[in-house]
């Protein structure tokens, strides 16, 4: 993490999405994570490190992600990087 996105080590990634910035943001399946890669820098950074990770949207009015694993549902305020279940 915190390194240019061409160097850093990913391991399966899917379900990319795109914030209002153009930040990029993919679940990182085979190292556990929600990543973003930041539009301005480069630079990517793991947002969450999750056990399954499977899928990922953003919601662009609250500005806030969500992702599921095997078993629940998650709430990530982008703000303040904050995580919180919703099931």
């Amino acid at each position: 993490d915190n390194e240019i996105a061409n160097q850093a080590e990913i391991n399966n990634p899917t379900r990319i999405i795109l914030d209002k910035e153009n930040n990029i943001y993919f679940v990182d399946s085979g190292n556990t994570k929600i990543r973003k890669v930041n539009s301005t820098s480069n630079i990517i950074s793991s947002v969450v490190n999750f056990t399954n990770p499977q899928g990922i949207t953003y919601n662009n009015n609250s500005n806030k992600i969500y992702f599921i694993t095997q078993t629940q549902i998650f709430e990530v305020d982008l703000i303040s990087n904050n995580s919180l279940p919703l099931l």
